[in-house]
């Protein structure tokens, strides 16, 4: 049995007039198209060029193949990571020239493949982030001028949909490459660094495949493979005359046997896996719960404390309130006869004017007597 894979594409409108291209290669890589397409021509004829997209749809074939149902790149077994590196150095040939140029690089690319399967999405990639946040789908976005964005949706244990996403600009470094600086998270950090230089293998208008060039020596290159979003690609069997009597047609029963037996021995050591990373996590979960709740108990005893003292500070407060009002009574009955007291020492006052001018009078009166 052989697979064939089938391309279901939307309605594309009429060309855009003037849209500004990536990097402002646009016209100048059309220009260049046009001669080397003409030169091609005039000399080896179309049979070459014939031959030369013939072999390219057939490797873009393969690699949809190749990659149908890969979850990313996760379910992909190792001889199937080689096959696919194998077809993405073949397919590289037949990369434009200035793809930057191209109006194709910009719209919603899905993440159909990764080489390093953990990068498309960080921690949501981990076995328990795609425990805990299932249906995963990795989206790049590019749009003009200068604008990408990384997007992961998916629906939180299975029906809540959510998504992150993470912002960034765009700068050209030649016609194939260019850097992204990534300023902003929406929800959970998506991980990476914040600066990426990426390298454009292939590009049409609904493929494409890209590199991340790592920055740092001791790291290896990893590629992506990126579908256009709302393009369809089915891979249907095709039926194919077998030979009975050829061994060479298929595995045996023992094989096929051996096979699943290999398989659920992978599929129940993934599981132990995932269940002791589970198990390390709820440990860790339960042992910050308990240390929460001891924080708690002792901030519920300080508050405690500190309310039995502010009730005390209150009583004495009052208390205090009481033995102000009574000074205040008594410093105002103080007050009073010290004016009642005013006023007799006035009256006295003039009471010793009034005996002293009688004095006065009556001396007078009684001098001639005296004398």
């Amino acid at each position: 049995m052989s697979k064939a894979v089938s391309v279901t594409r939307p309605r594309i409108g009429g060309a855009r007039v003037g849209r500004p291209s990536l990097c402002g290669f646009r016209a100048r890589g059309r220009r260049y198209g046009v001669q080397v397409k003409a030169f091609f021509d005039l000399f080896n004829g179309k049979k070459n060029q014939n031959r030369s997209s013939g072999r390219r749809d057939e490797l873009i074939e393969e690699l949809l193949r190749a990659t149908a149902n890969s979850n990313g790149g996760l379910g992909v077994s190792a001889s199937g990571r080689e096959e696919i590196s194998n077809l993405v150095e073949e397919l590289q040939k037949y990369c434009m020239k200035d793809p930057l140029g191209s109006e194709n690089i910009f719209g919603r690319w899905e993440v159909r493949y990764a080489s390093k399967p953990e990068t498309a999405g960080g921690p949501f990639r981990t076995p328990v982030g795609r425990l805990v946040f299932p249906g995963q789908r990795a989206i790049q976005i590019i749009e003009e001028p200068n604008v990408c964005v990384n997007q992961i949706e998916f629906k939180t244990l299975g029906f809540i949909p959510g998504s992150v996403t993470q912002e960034g600009t765009v700068e050209p470094v030649d016609g194939r490459t260019f850097e992204i600086t990534f300023t902003t998270n929406t929800g959970k950090n998506l991980g990476g660094p914040p600066k990426r230089l990426i390298e454009i293998l292939y590009l049409d208008e609904n493929i494409r495949i890209a590199r991340a060039v790592p920055l740092e020596d001791n790291k290896e290159p990893g590629f992506y493979v990126f579908t256009r979003e709302g393009i369809q690609y089915q891979v249907e069997e095709a039926e194919e005359e077998v030979d009975l009597v050829d061994n060479e047609a298929g595995p045996s029963k023992a094989e096929l046997a051996a096979m699943q037996r290999q398989r659920l021995a992978a599929a129940r050591a993934e599981a132990k896996e995932l269940y002791a990373e589970l198990s390390s996590k709820v440990k860790e979960l339960t042992l910050d719960a308990q240390e929460t709740a001891s924080q708690l108990s002792s901030v519920e005893k300080e508050a405690a404390g500190a309310i039995r003292e502010a009730a005390t500070a209150r009583r004495l407060i009052e208390k205090s309130e009481g033995i102000v009002e009574s000074l205040e009574d008594r410093l105002s009955q103080a007050q009073e006869r010290e004016v009642t007291l005013e006023k007799e020492i006035l009256s006295l006052q003039r009471e010793s004017n009034s005996i002293r001018q009688q004095l006065i009078s009556t001396k007078k009166s009684l001098g001639p007597a005296i004398k």
